[in-house]
This record gives C-alpha cells, structure tokens and sequence, in this order.
C-alpha cells in the first residue's frame, strides 16, 4: 500500500520553472518548492509562497498577471511595453496602458511588501527578491489543464470558483467542465445557482489540499 501510495504521489501533476528552464513536478516537488528557500509563484492557483508566509492573488488578476511575468523573466527584466502587453492582454499598448501599468506596479509592489520588489530599470521592470524565485505552472498551457488540476484536490467547486483560481473566463470553465464530465472526469451535481463539480477518479492531487498546497474553495 505504501508503495502505490509512494507511486502516486511521484506521478507529474505540474511543471516548475527555474532560470527559464522547465521541467515536470510531482507532489513532493511541489511541496519542497512551496515550503523551502525560494520564492515560489504558483500559476496553478494564483498564490505566492514564500517559506511560511502565502499570499492569495485569485481576486487581483492583472497583479497576478505582471507577477508571472516577471517572474519568469527573473533574474532578467522585461519591457515595459512587453509587460503591459502580456498583463492586459493587447496587442498594441498605448499612453493609457503605459500609465496604468506603473500603477498596476505600484499595487504589486504592496502586496509584495516585505518579500519582493518590482523595480524599474533602464530597460524595464524586473523583480528584485532576496530569495531565488520560481514559478509552478499547469501541466499544459491550455485552460482545460487550469480547471482540471484544481478540480483534482477532491474538493466540491462551483464553475465560478473555478474560474476566479484558474484565471480564465467562467465560461471557458464551464466549457472544460462539460468536457471532464462528458470524458468521465468529473461529476455534477445540484441544480441552478447550487451545481458543484468534483472528482471521481483516484485524487492524487487531493495530497495537495492535505499537504496545503491548494487553498479552500
């Protein structure tokens, strides 16, 4: 029993990113990663963990957003126009987005306090942290791989819960939870404002919530 316990929690369920390199992450990964020197952006669930201390981000989406970036551009700088362009999602940044983003900084800069700090440079802006910093990222980059690993802590969620942790659309998660309960993924339940969503199969990532990797829904 403890072997396949062992087996299941050694199987991949993440990437970590490190100096621009990344690999695949099983539990123990993770768990080393959130709890240890590093600081350490989580992508999958939009928090931040710096040894003890966590800090949610599930309600500030384009704080997160500039977060990421730096992060994994970390140690080097990025743009400022690059920056503004991946944190509100536009193609072309104008006068509008540039002044908004020194204030979407300086918002990053607070809740950062104390633990790291978005500076501007010649080039940009990069992130200065007293700490090495990596990024934990889905398994896959597609929004489905988003809603499915948070699915899989065996908590009950809601489609908008969902979404507001994963960082995508309601509707794009409702889109990938009809897929999982169509592919036996997941199950529904309740009517109306009351339908939750869970996990029927073997809930490795469930470790996760154990382990408080994932926070409560």
């Amino acid at each position: 029993m403890l072997v396949a316990l062992e087996a299941e929690l050694s199987q991949p369920v993440a990437r970590l990113e490190r100096g621009g390199v990344i690999r695949t992450a099983d539990l123990f990964a993770i768990e080393a990663a959130s709890s240890g020197g590093v600081l350490l952006v989580d992508a999958c669930r939009r928090v931040v963990f710096a040894g003890r201390v966590s800090v949610p981000l599930s309600k500030r989406p384009v704080v997160f957003a500039l977060l990421l970036v730096l992060a994994r551009a970390w140690p080097g700088a990025v743009p400022r126009d690059v920056l503004a362009a991946r944190a509100f999602d536009t193609r072309r940044v104008n006068a509008a987005h540039r002044s908004r983003l020194r204030v979407e900084v300086g918002r990053l800069r607070e809740v950062l306090a104390g633990l790291a700090e978005p500076v501007s440079t010649d080039e940009g802006y990069e992130l200065a942290s007293p700490r090495e910093v990596m990024t934990l990222l889905p398994p896959s980059d597609d929004d489905d791989a988003r809603v499915a690993i948070l699915l899989a802590d065996g908590a009950s969620w809601s489609a908008r819960g969902l979404a507001e942790h994963a960082g995508v659309s309601k509707r794009t998660a409702q889109r990938a939870l009809a897929t999982l309960v169509k592919a036996g993924g997941a199950t529904r339940s309740g009517k109306g404002k009351d339908v939750r969503y869970t996990r029927p199969a073997p809930r490795i990532a469930s470790r996760m919530l154990l382990l408080g990797l994932v926070p409560a829904p």
